[in-house]
C-alpha cells in the first residue's frame, strides 16, 4: 500500500456518451441532451449513442472500440439506470452485469495506451470498479467516476456540467470530484483508478488473516 499510484491525468480529443434510458425518460429529463449541449457550449467535442437495448450498447462499444484502435482517445461517459451489480436498460429490461463489461473495456483501454476514463451518470456507479480483475494484468480502464448510491437527475445533471468545466481549468480528476462534492454540499461522487483498486484488493488478501 506504500506504492505511490498514479494520478487520474488525462487528456482525450472527445467525450463518447452511450445513453442507455428509454426514450420517455430521454425525453422528460434530458440529461444526455443537456451534457451534449455543454459540451458543445464549450468546444468539447462528442459522440451521442441512444442504445435502446443491450445488442445496441454492445455495438456502440465496438464502435468506440474502432475508433480507438485509429489512435482516438476519449472520455466513455455512460448515462443509464444501475445497481451494485450492473446497469439496466429499462426499456427492454435487460442487464448487464459488471464483469460484462470487463473484455471490450479491457481492449479499448489497451488501444488508448491504458487512458481510459469512465464516467458513470448512473445509481451505484462506482460499483463499475467490480469490473477490474486484481488477479488480471489488464485493466479494463484508466480510472473510473461514479455515485456510490442512488442519484437524483437533477444533481447528476450539475454534477456533470462541474466534471466538464473544471477539466477545462486543467484540474485532475481527484482535485475535481473533491471539489464538487464540496460545492453539492454533500460526498456524491468518487474516483478511483484500476491500479488503487487492485493495490486495495491485494491488500486486504494477503492481510486478512491479521486484520
Amino acid at each position: 500500500m506504500t506504492k505511490r499510484l498514479k494520478p487520474l491525468e488525462v487528456s482525450y480529443d472527445f467525450v463518447a456518451v452511450i445513453d442507455g434510458l428509454p426514450a420517455d425518460e430521454r425525453k422528460n429529463w434530458k440529461t444526455s441532451d443537456s451534457l451534449i449541449h455543454f459540451l458543445t457550449e464549450n468546444g468539447i467535442e462528442q459522440l451521442l449513442s441512444l442504445c435502446n437495448d443491450k445488442n445496441m450498447l454492445l455495438q456502440s462499444l465496438e464502435y468506440f472500440e474502432k475508433l480507438a484502435g485509429n489512435g482516438k482517445k476519449f472520455c466513455l461517459h455512460i448515462i443509464c439506470h444501475g445497481n451494485s451489480e450492473g446497469i439496466g436498460l429499462k426499456a427492454t429490461n435487460e442487464r448487464i452485469k459488471w464483469k460484462e463489461f470487463r473484455e471490450k473495456l479491457s481492449i479499448i483501454n489497451k488501444l488508448m495506451n491504458q487512458s481510459l476514463i469512465v464516467n458513470m451518470t448512473s445509481c451505484f456507479g462506482l460499483h463499475g470498479i467490480k469490473i477490474v480483475d486484481e488477479h488480471s494484468t489488464d485493466y479494463p480502464f484508466f480510472g473510473l467516476i461514479g455515485p456510490s448510491q442512488k442519484i437524483g437527475v437533477k444533481r447528476a445533471d450539475r454534477i456533470n456540467k462541474l466534471f466538464y468545466s473544471k477539466q477545462l481549468e486543467g484540474k485532475q480528476v481527484q482535485e475535481i470530484v473533491k471539489e464538487i462534492n464540496k460545492e453539492i454540499g454533500t460526498e456524491q461522487i468518487y474516483c478511483i483508478s484500476s491500479e488503487g483498486y487492485k493495490a486495495i484488493k491485494n491488500y486486504l488478501h494477503k492481510n486478512k488473516n491479521t486484520v
